[in-house]
């Protein structure tokens, strides 16, 4: 089969809006919002400097298209991960910015309108048995799947905003000075094997190239 990255993202503000008040005071915010939004990063892509999405509330899915069966991603996780990223990103934006973006607000000049197939997929709402290296955590009412490991590490400032925008699936928070969480979080029902064995080799991969990344930045300064 294939895997394909499925990416919500919602905009905030181009890089020529912001400054450090309002990029610090937005980390604080989704730092302290995260046990309510779990599957959200707040993350900075440099590629869209120019656009709102410069810094964006973003979240990501596989998406396992099987050779003799339907694709694996139910429609209750594609509803989970937009409600948080709707709800996150609202309440940052009227908390930070002053301000609810609309679609008038961008300046798209296309853009598709789809029609979800909502039909159930072959998968068990109950999903797999977790592997062990994934632990269950209770974020208020949702109920997840995480991958973490804490390491040592000095980074820039907004330099975890920075890999967020890089690596999808995986979330760097600067947790305190030196200290960098990364961490994996994927909804609890409806989580196969195939999705777990994927997203840990995916983790572990990540582990070593943030590091390579952190380096080379590091040894650019």
């Amino acid at each position: 089969g294939t895997v394909y990255i499925i990416t919500l993202k919602t905009p905030l503000c181009s890089a020529s809006y912001i400054n450090d008040g309002l990029l610090n005071e937005a980390e604080n915010f989704s730092l302290a919002e995260a046990e309510n939004f779990p599957l959200i990063k707040l993350a900075i892509d440099e590629n869209y400097s120019e656009t709102k999405f410069y810094l964006q509330m973003k979240v990501d899915l596989p998406f396992f298209v099987l050779d003799d069966q339907h694709g694996m991603l139910s429609v209750e996780e594609v509803k989970m991960v937009y409600s948080q990223l709707k709800q996150f990103a609202d309440k940052l934006e009227k908390q930070v910015f002053k301000r609810d973006l609309k679609k008038c607000d961008l300046k798209i000049s296309e853009y598709i309108e789809l029609e979800v197939e909502t039909s159930t997929s072959v998968r068990s709402l109950d999903g797999d048995e977790l592997n062990s290296r994934w632990t269950k955590v209770q974020f208020g009412d949702e109920r997840v799947a995480q991958l973490a490991s804490l390491t040592t590490k000095n980074l820039k400032p907004y330099e975890d905003l920075k890999l967020n925008g890089i690596f999808p699936f995986v979330k760097f928070t600067n947790k305190t000075e030196g200290s960098l969480e990364t961490t994996l979080t994927y909804p609890l029902f409806d989580f196969q094997r195939e999705e777990q064995a994927l997203l840990e080799a995916w983790f572990d991969y990540v582990l070593v190239k943030s590091e390579l990344e952190n380096n080379a930045t590091t040894n650019d300064a």
